[in-house]
């Protein structure tokens, strides 16, 4: 799928495929890096004022793996559950936030918007777009809602970097925490340490929105003792270089 989303991509942008494939060097694992300690952050805070709010608890004591399985094929599934997740994850940042938000921008400034508007505007209609998919993969409204609150955290620190790699660390922070609610891998499940005490759909915005303003504040810092400045940089807005068919 991932595959066939960039080369469609590259077919409608007229570009190289090859410009689509992340220069996975130092700076990009470097800023990765950064991108997974900022949500592992953020959903840490976020529990812990669900906590101290008392709609969120936490038992640390409990937190382990149960199965039925020895250690190798526990940690062989638990890889794999990894892997697939980050297949899964590179794939929807790839089309969401390189292939659909970029090209938005691109293409409703070339227009005649403002940057700004170009930006806020494309950011709006990928959000919708990333929240419609997941109701085909859960199904709801609801779901639709909360996947689109969580993509704007991917969507703010794409619009603020022009590149994959800290959207991308983001996105796989969450999966390290997913032991907060537990989660089972077939015959291997992880024991869960956080508990959801209060089910409201105010209470769990309230726990969401202090995440998302969290992961944007630290994403704003980070930017800015990078560059100096927090705005979206002018490759954001550059139209793809074209290159003819015989390229």
């Amino acid at each position: 799928m991932l595959l066939v989303g960039i080369y469609t991509a590259a077919r409608l942008e007229r570009s190289k495929f090859s410009e689509f494939r992340p220069s996975v060097d130092r700076e990009w694992r470097r800023t990765f890096v950064a991108g997974v300690v900022i949500s592992l952050l953020a959903i840490s805070i976020s529990w812990g004022w669900g906590v101290f709010r008392g709609i969120r608890s936490l038992n640390l004591a409990s937190v382990g793996v149960r199965s039925p399985e020895g250690t190798i094929v526990t940690a062989v599934v638990i890889l794999a559950a990894t892997g697939m997740f980050f297949a899964n994850m590179t794939l929807e940042e790839v089309v969401y936030r390189r292939i659909m938000l970029d090209n938005f921008i691109k293409g409703l400034a070339a227009r005649g918007l403002s940057r700004k508007a170009a930006a806020s505007l494309a950011m709006v209609g990928s959000l919708v777009a990333f929240g419609l998919l997941h109701t085909v993969y859960r199904g709801g409204g609801i779901v639709a809602i909360d996947a689109a609150l969580t993509g704007t955290m991917f969507a703010f620190a794409y619009l603020l970097t022009g590149k994959l790699a800290l959207p991308m660390g983001i996105h796989f922070g969450r999966h390290i925490t997913t032991i907060l609610g537990g989660e089972s891998y077939g015959v291997v499940d992880l024991i869960a340490v956080g508990n959801v005490t209060k089910n409201t759909l105010t209470a769990n915005l309230e726990v969401e929105f202090v995440q998302i303003g969290l992961v944007c504040l630290l994403v704003s810092i980070w930017v800015y003792r990078q560059r100096g400045s927090i705005q979206i940089p002018a490759i954001i807005y550059q139209p793809p270089i074209r290159h003819s068919q015989s390229d």
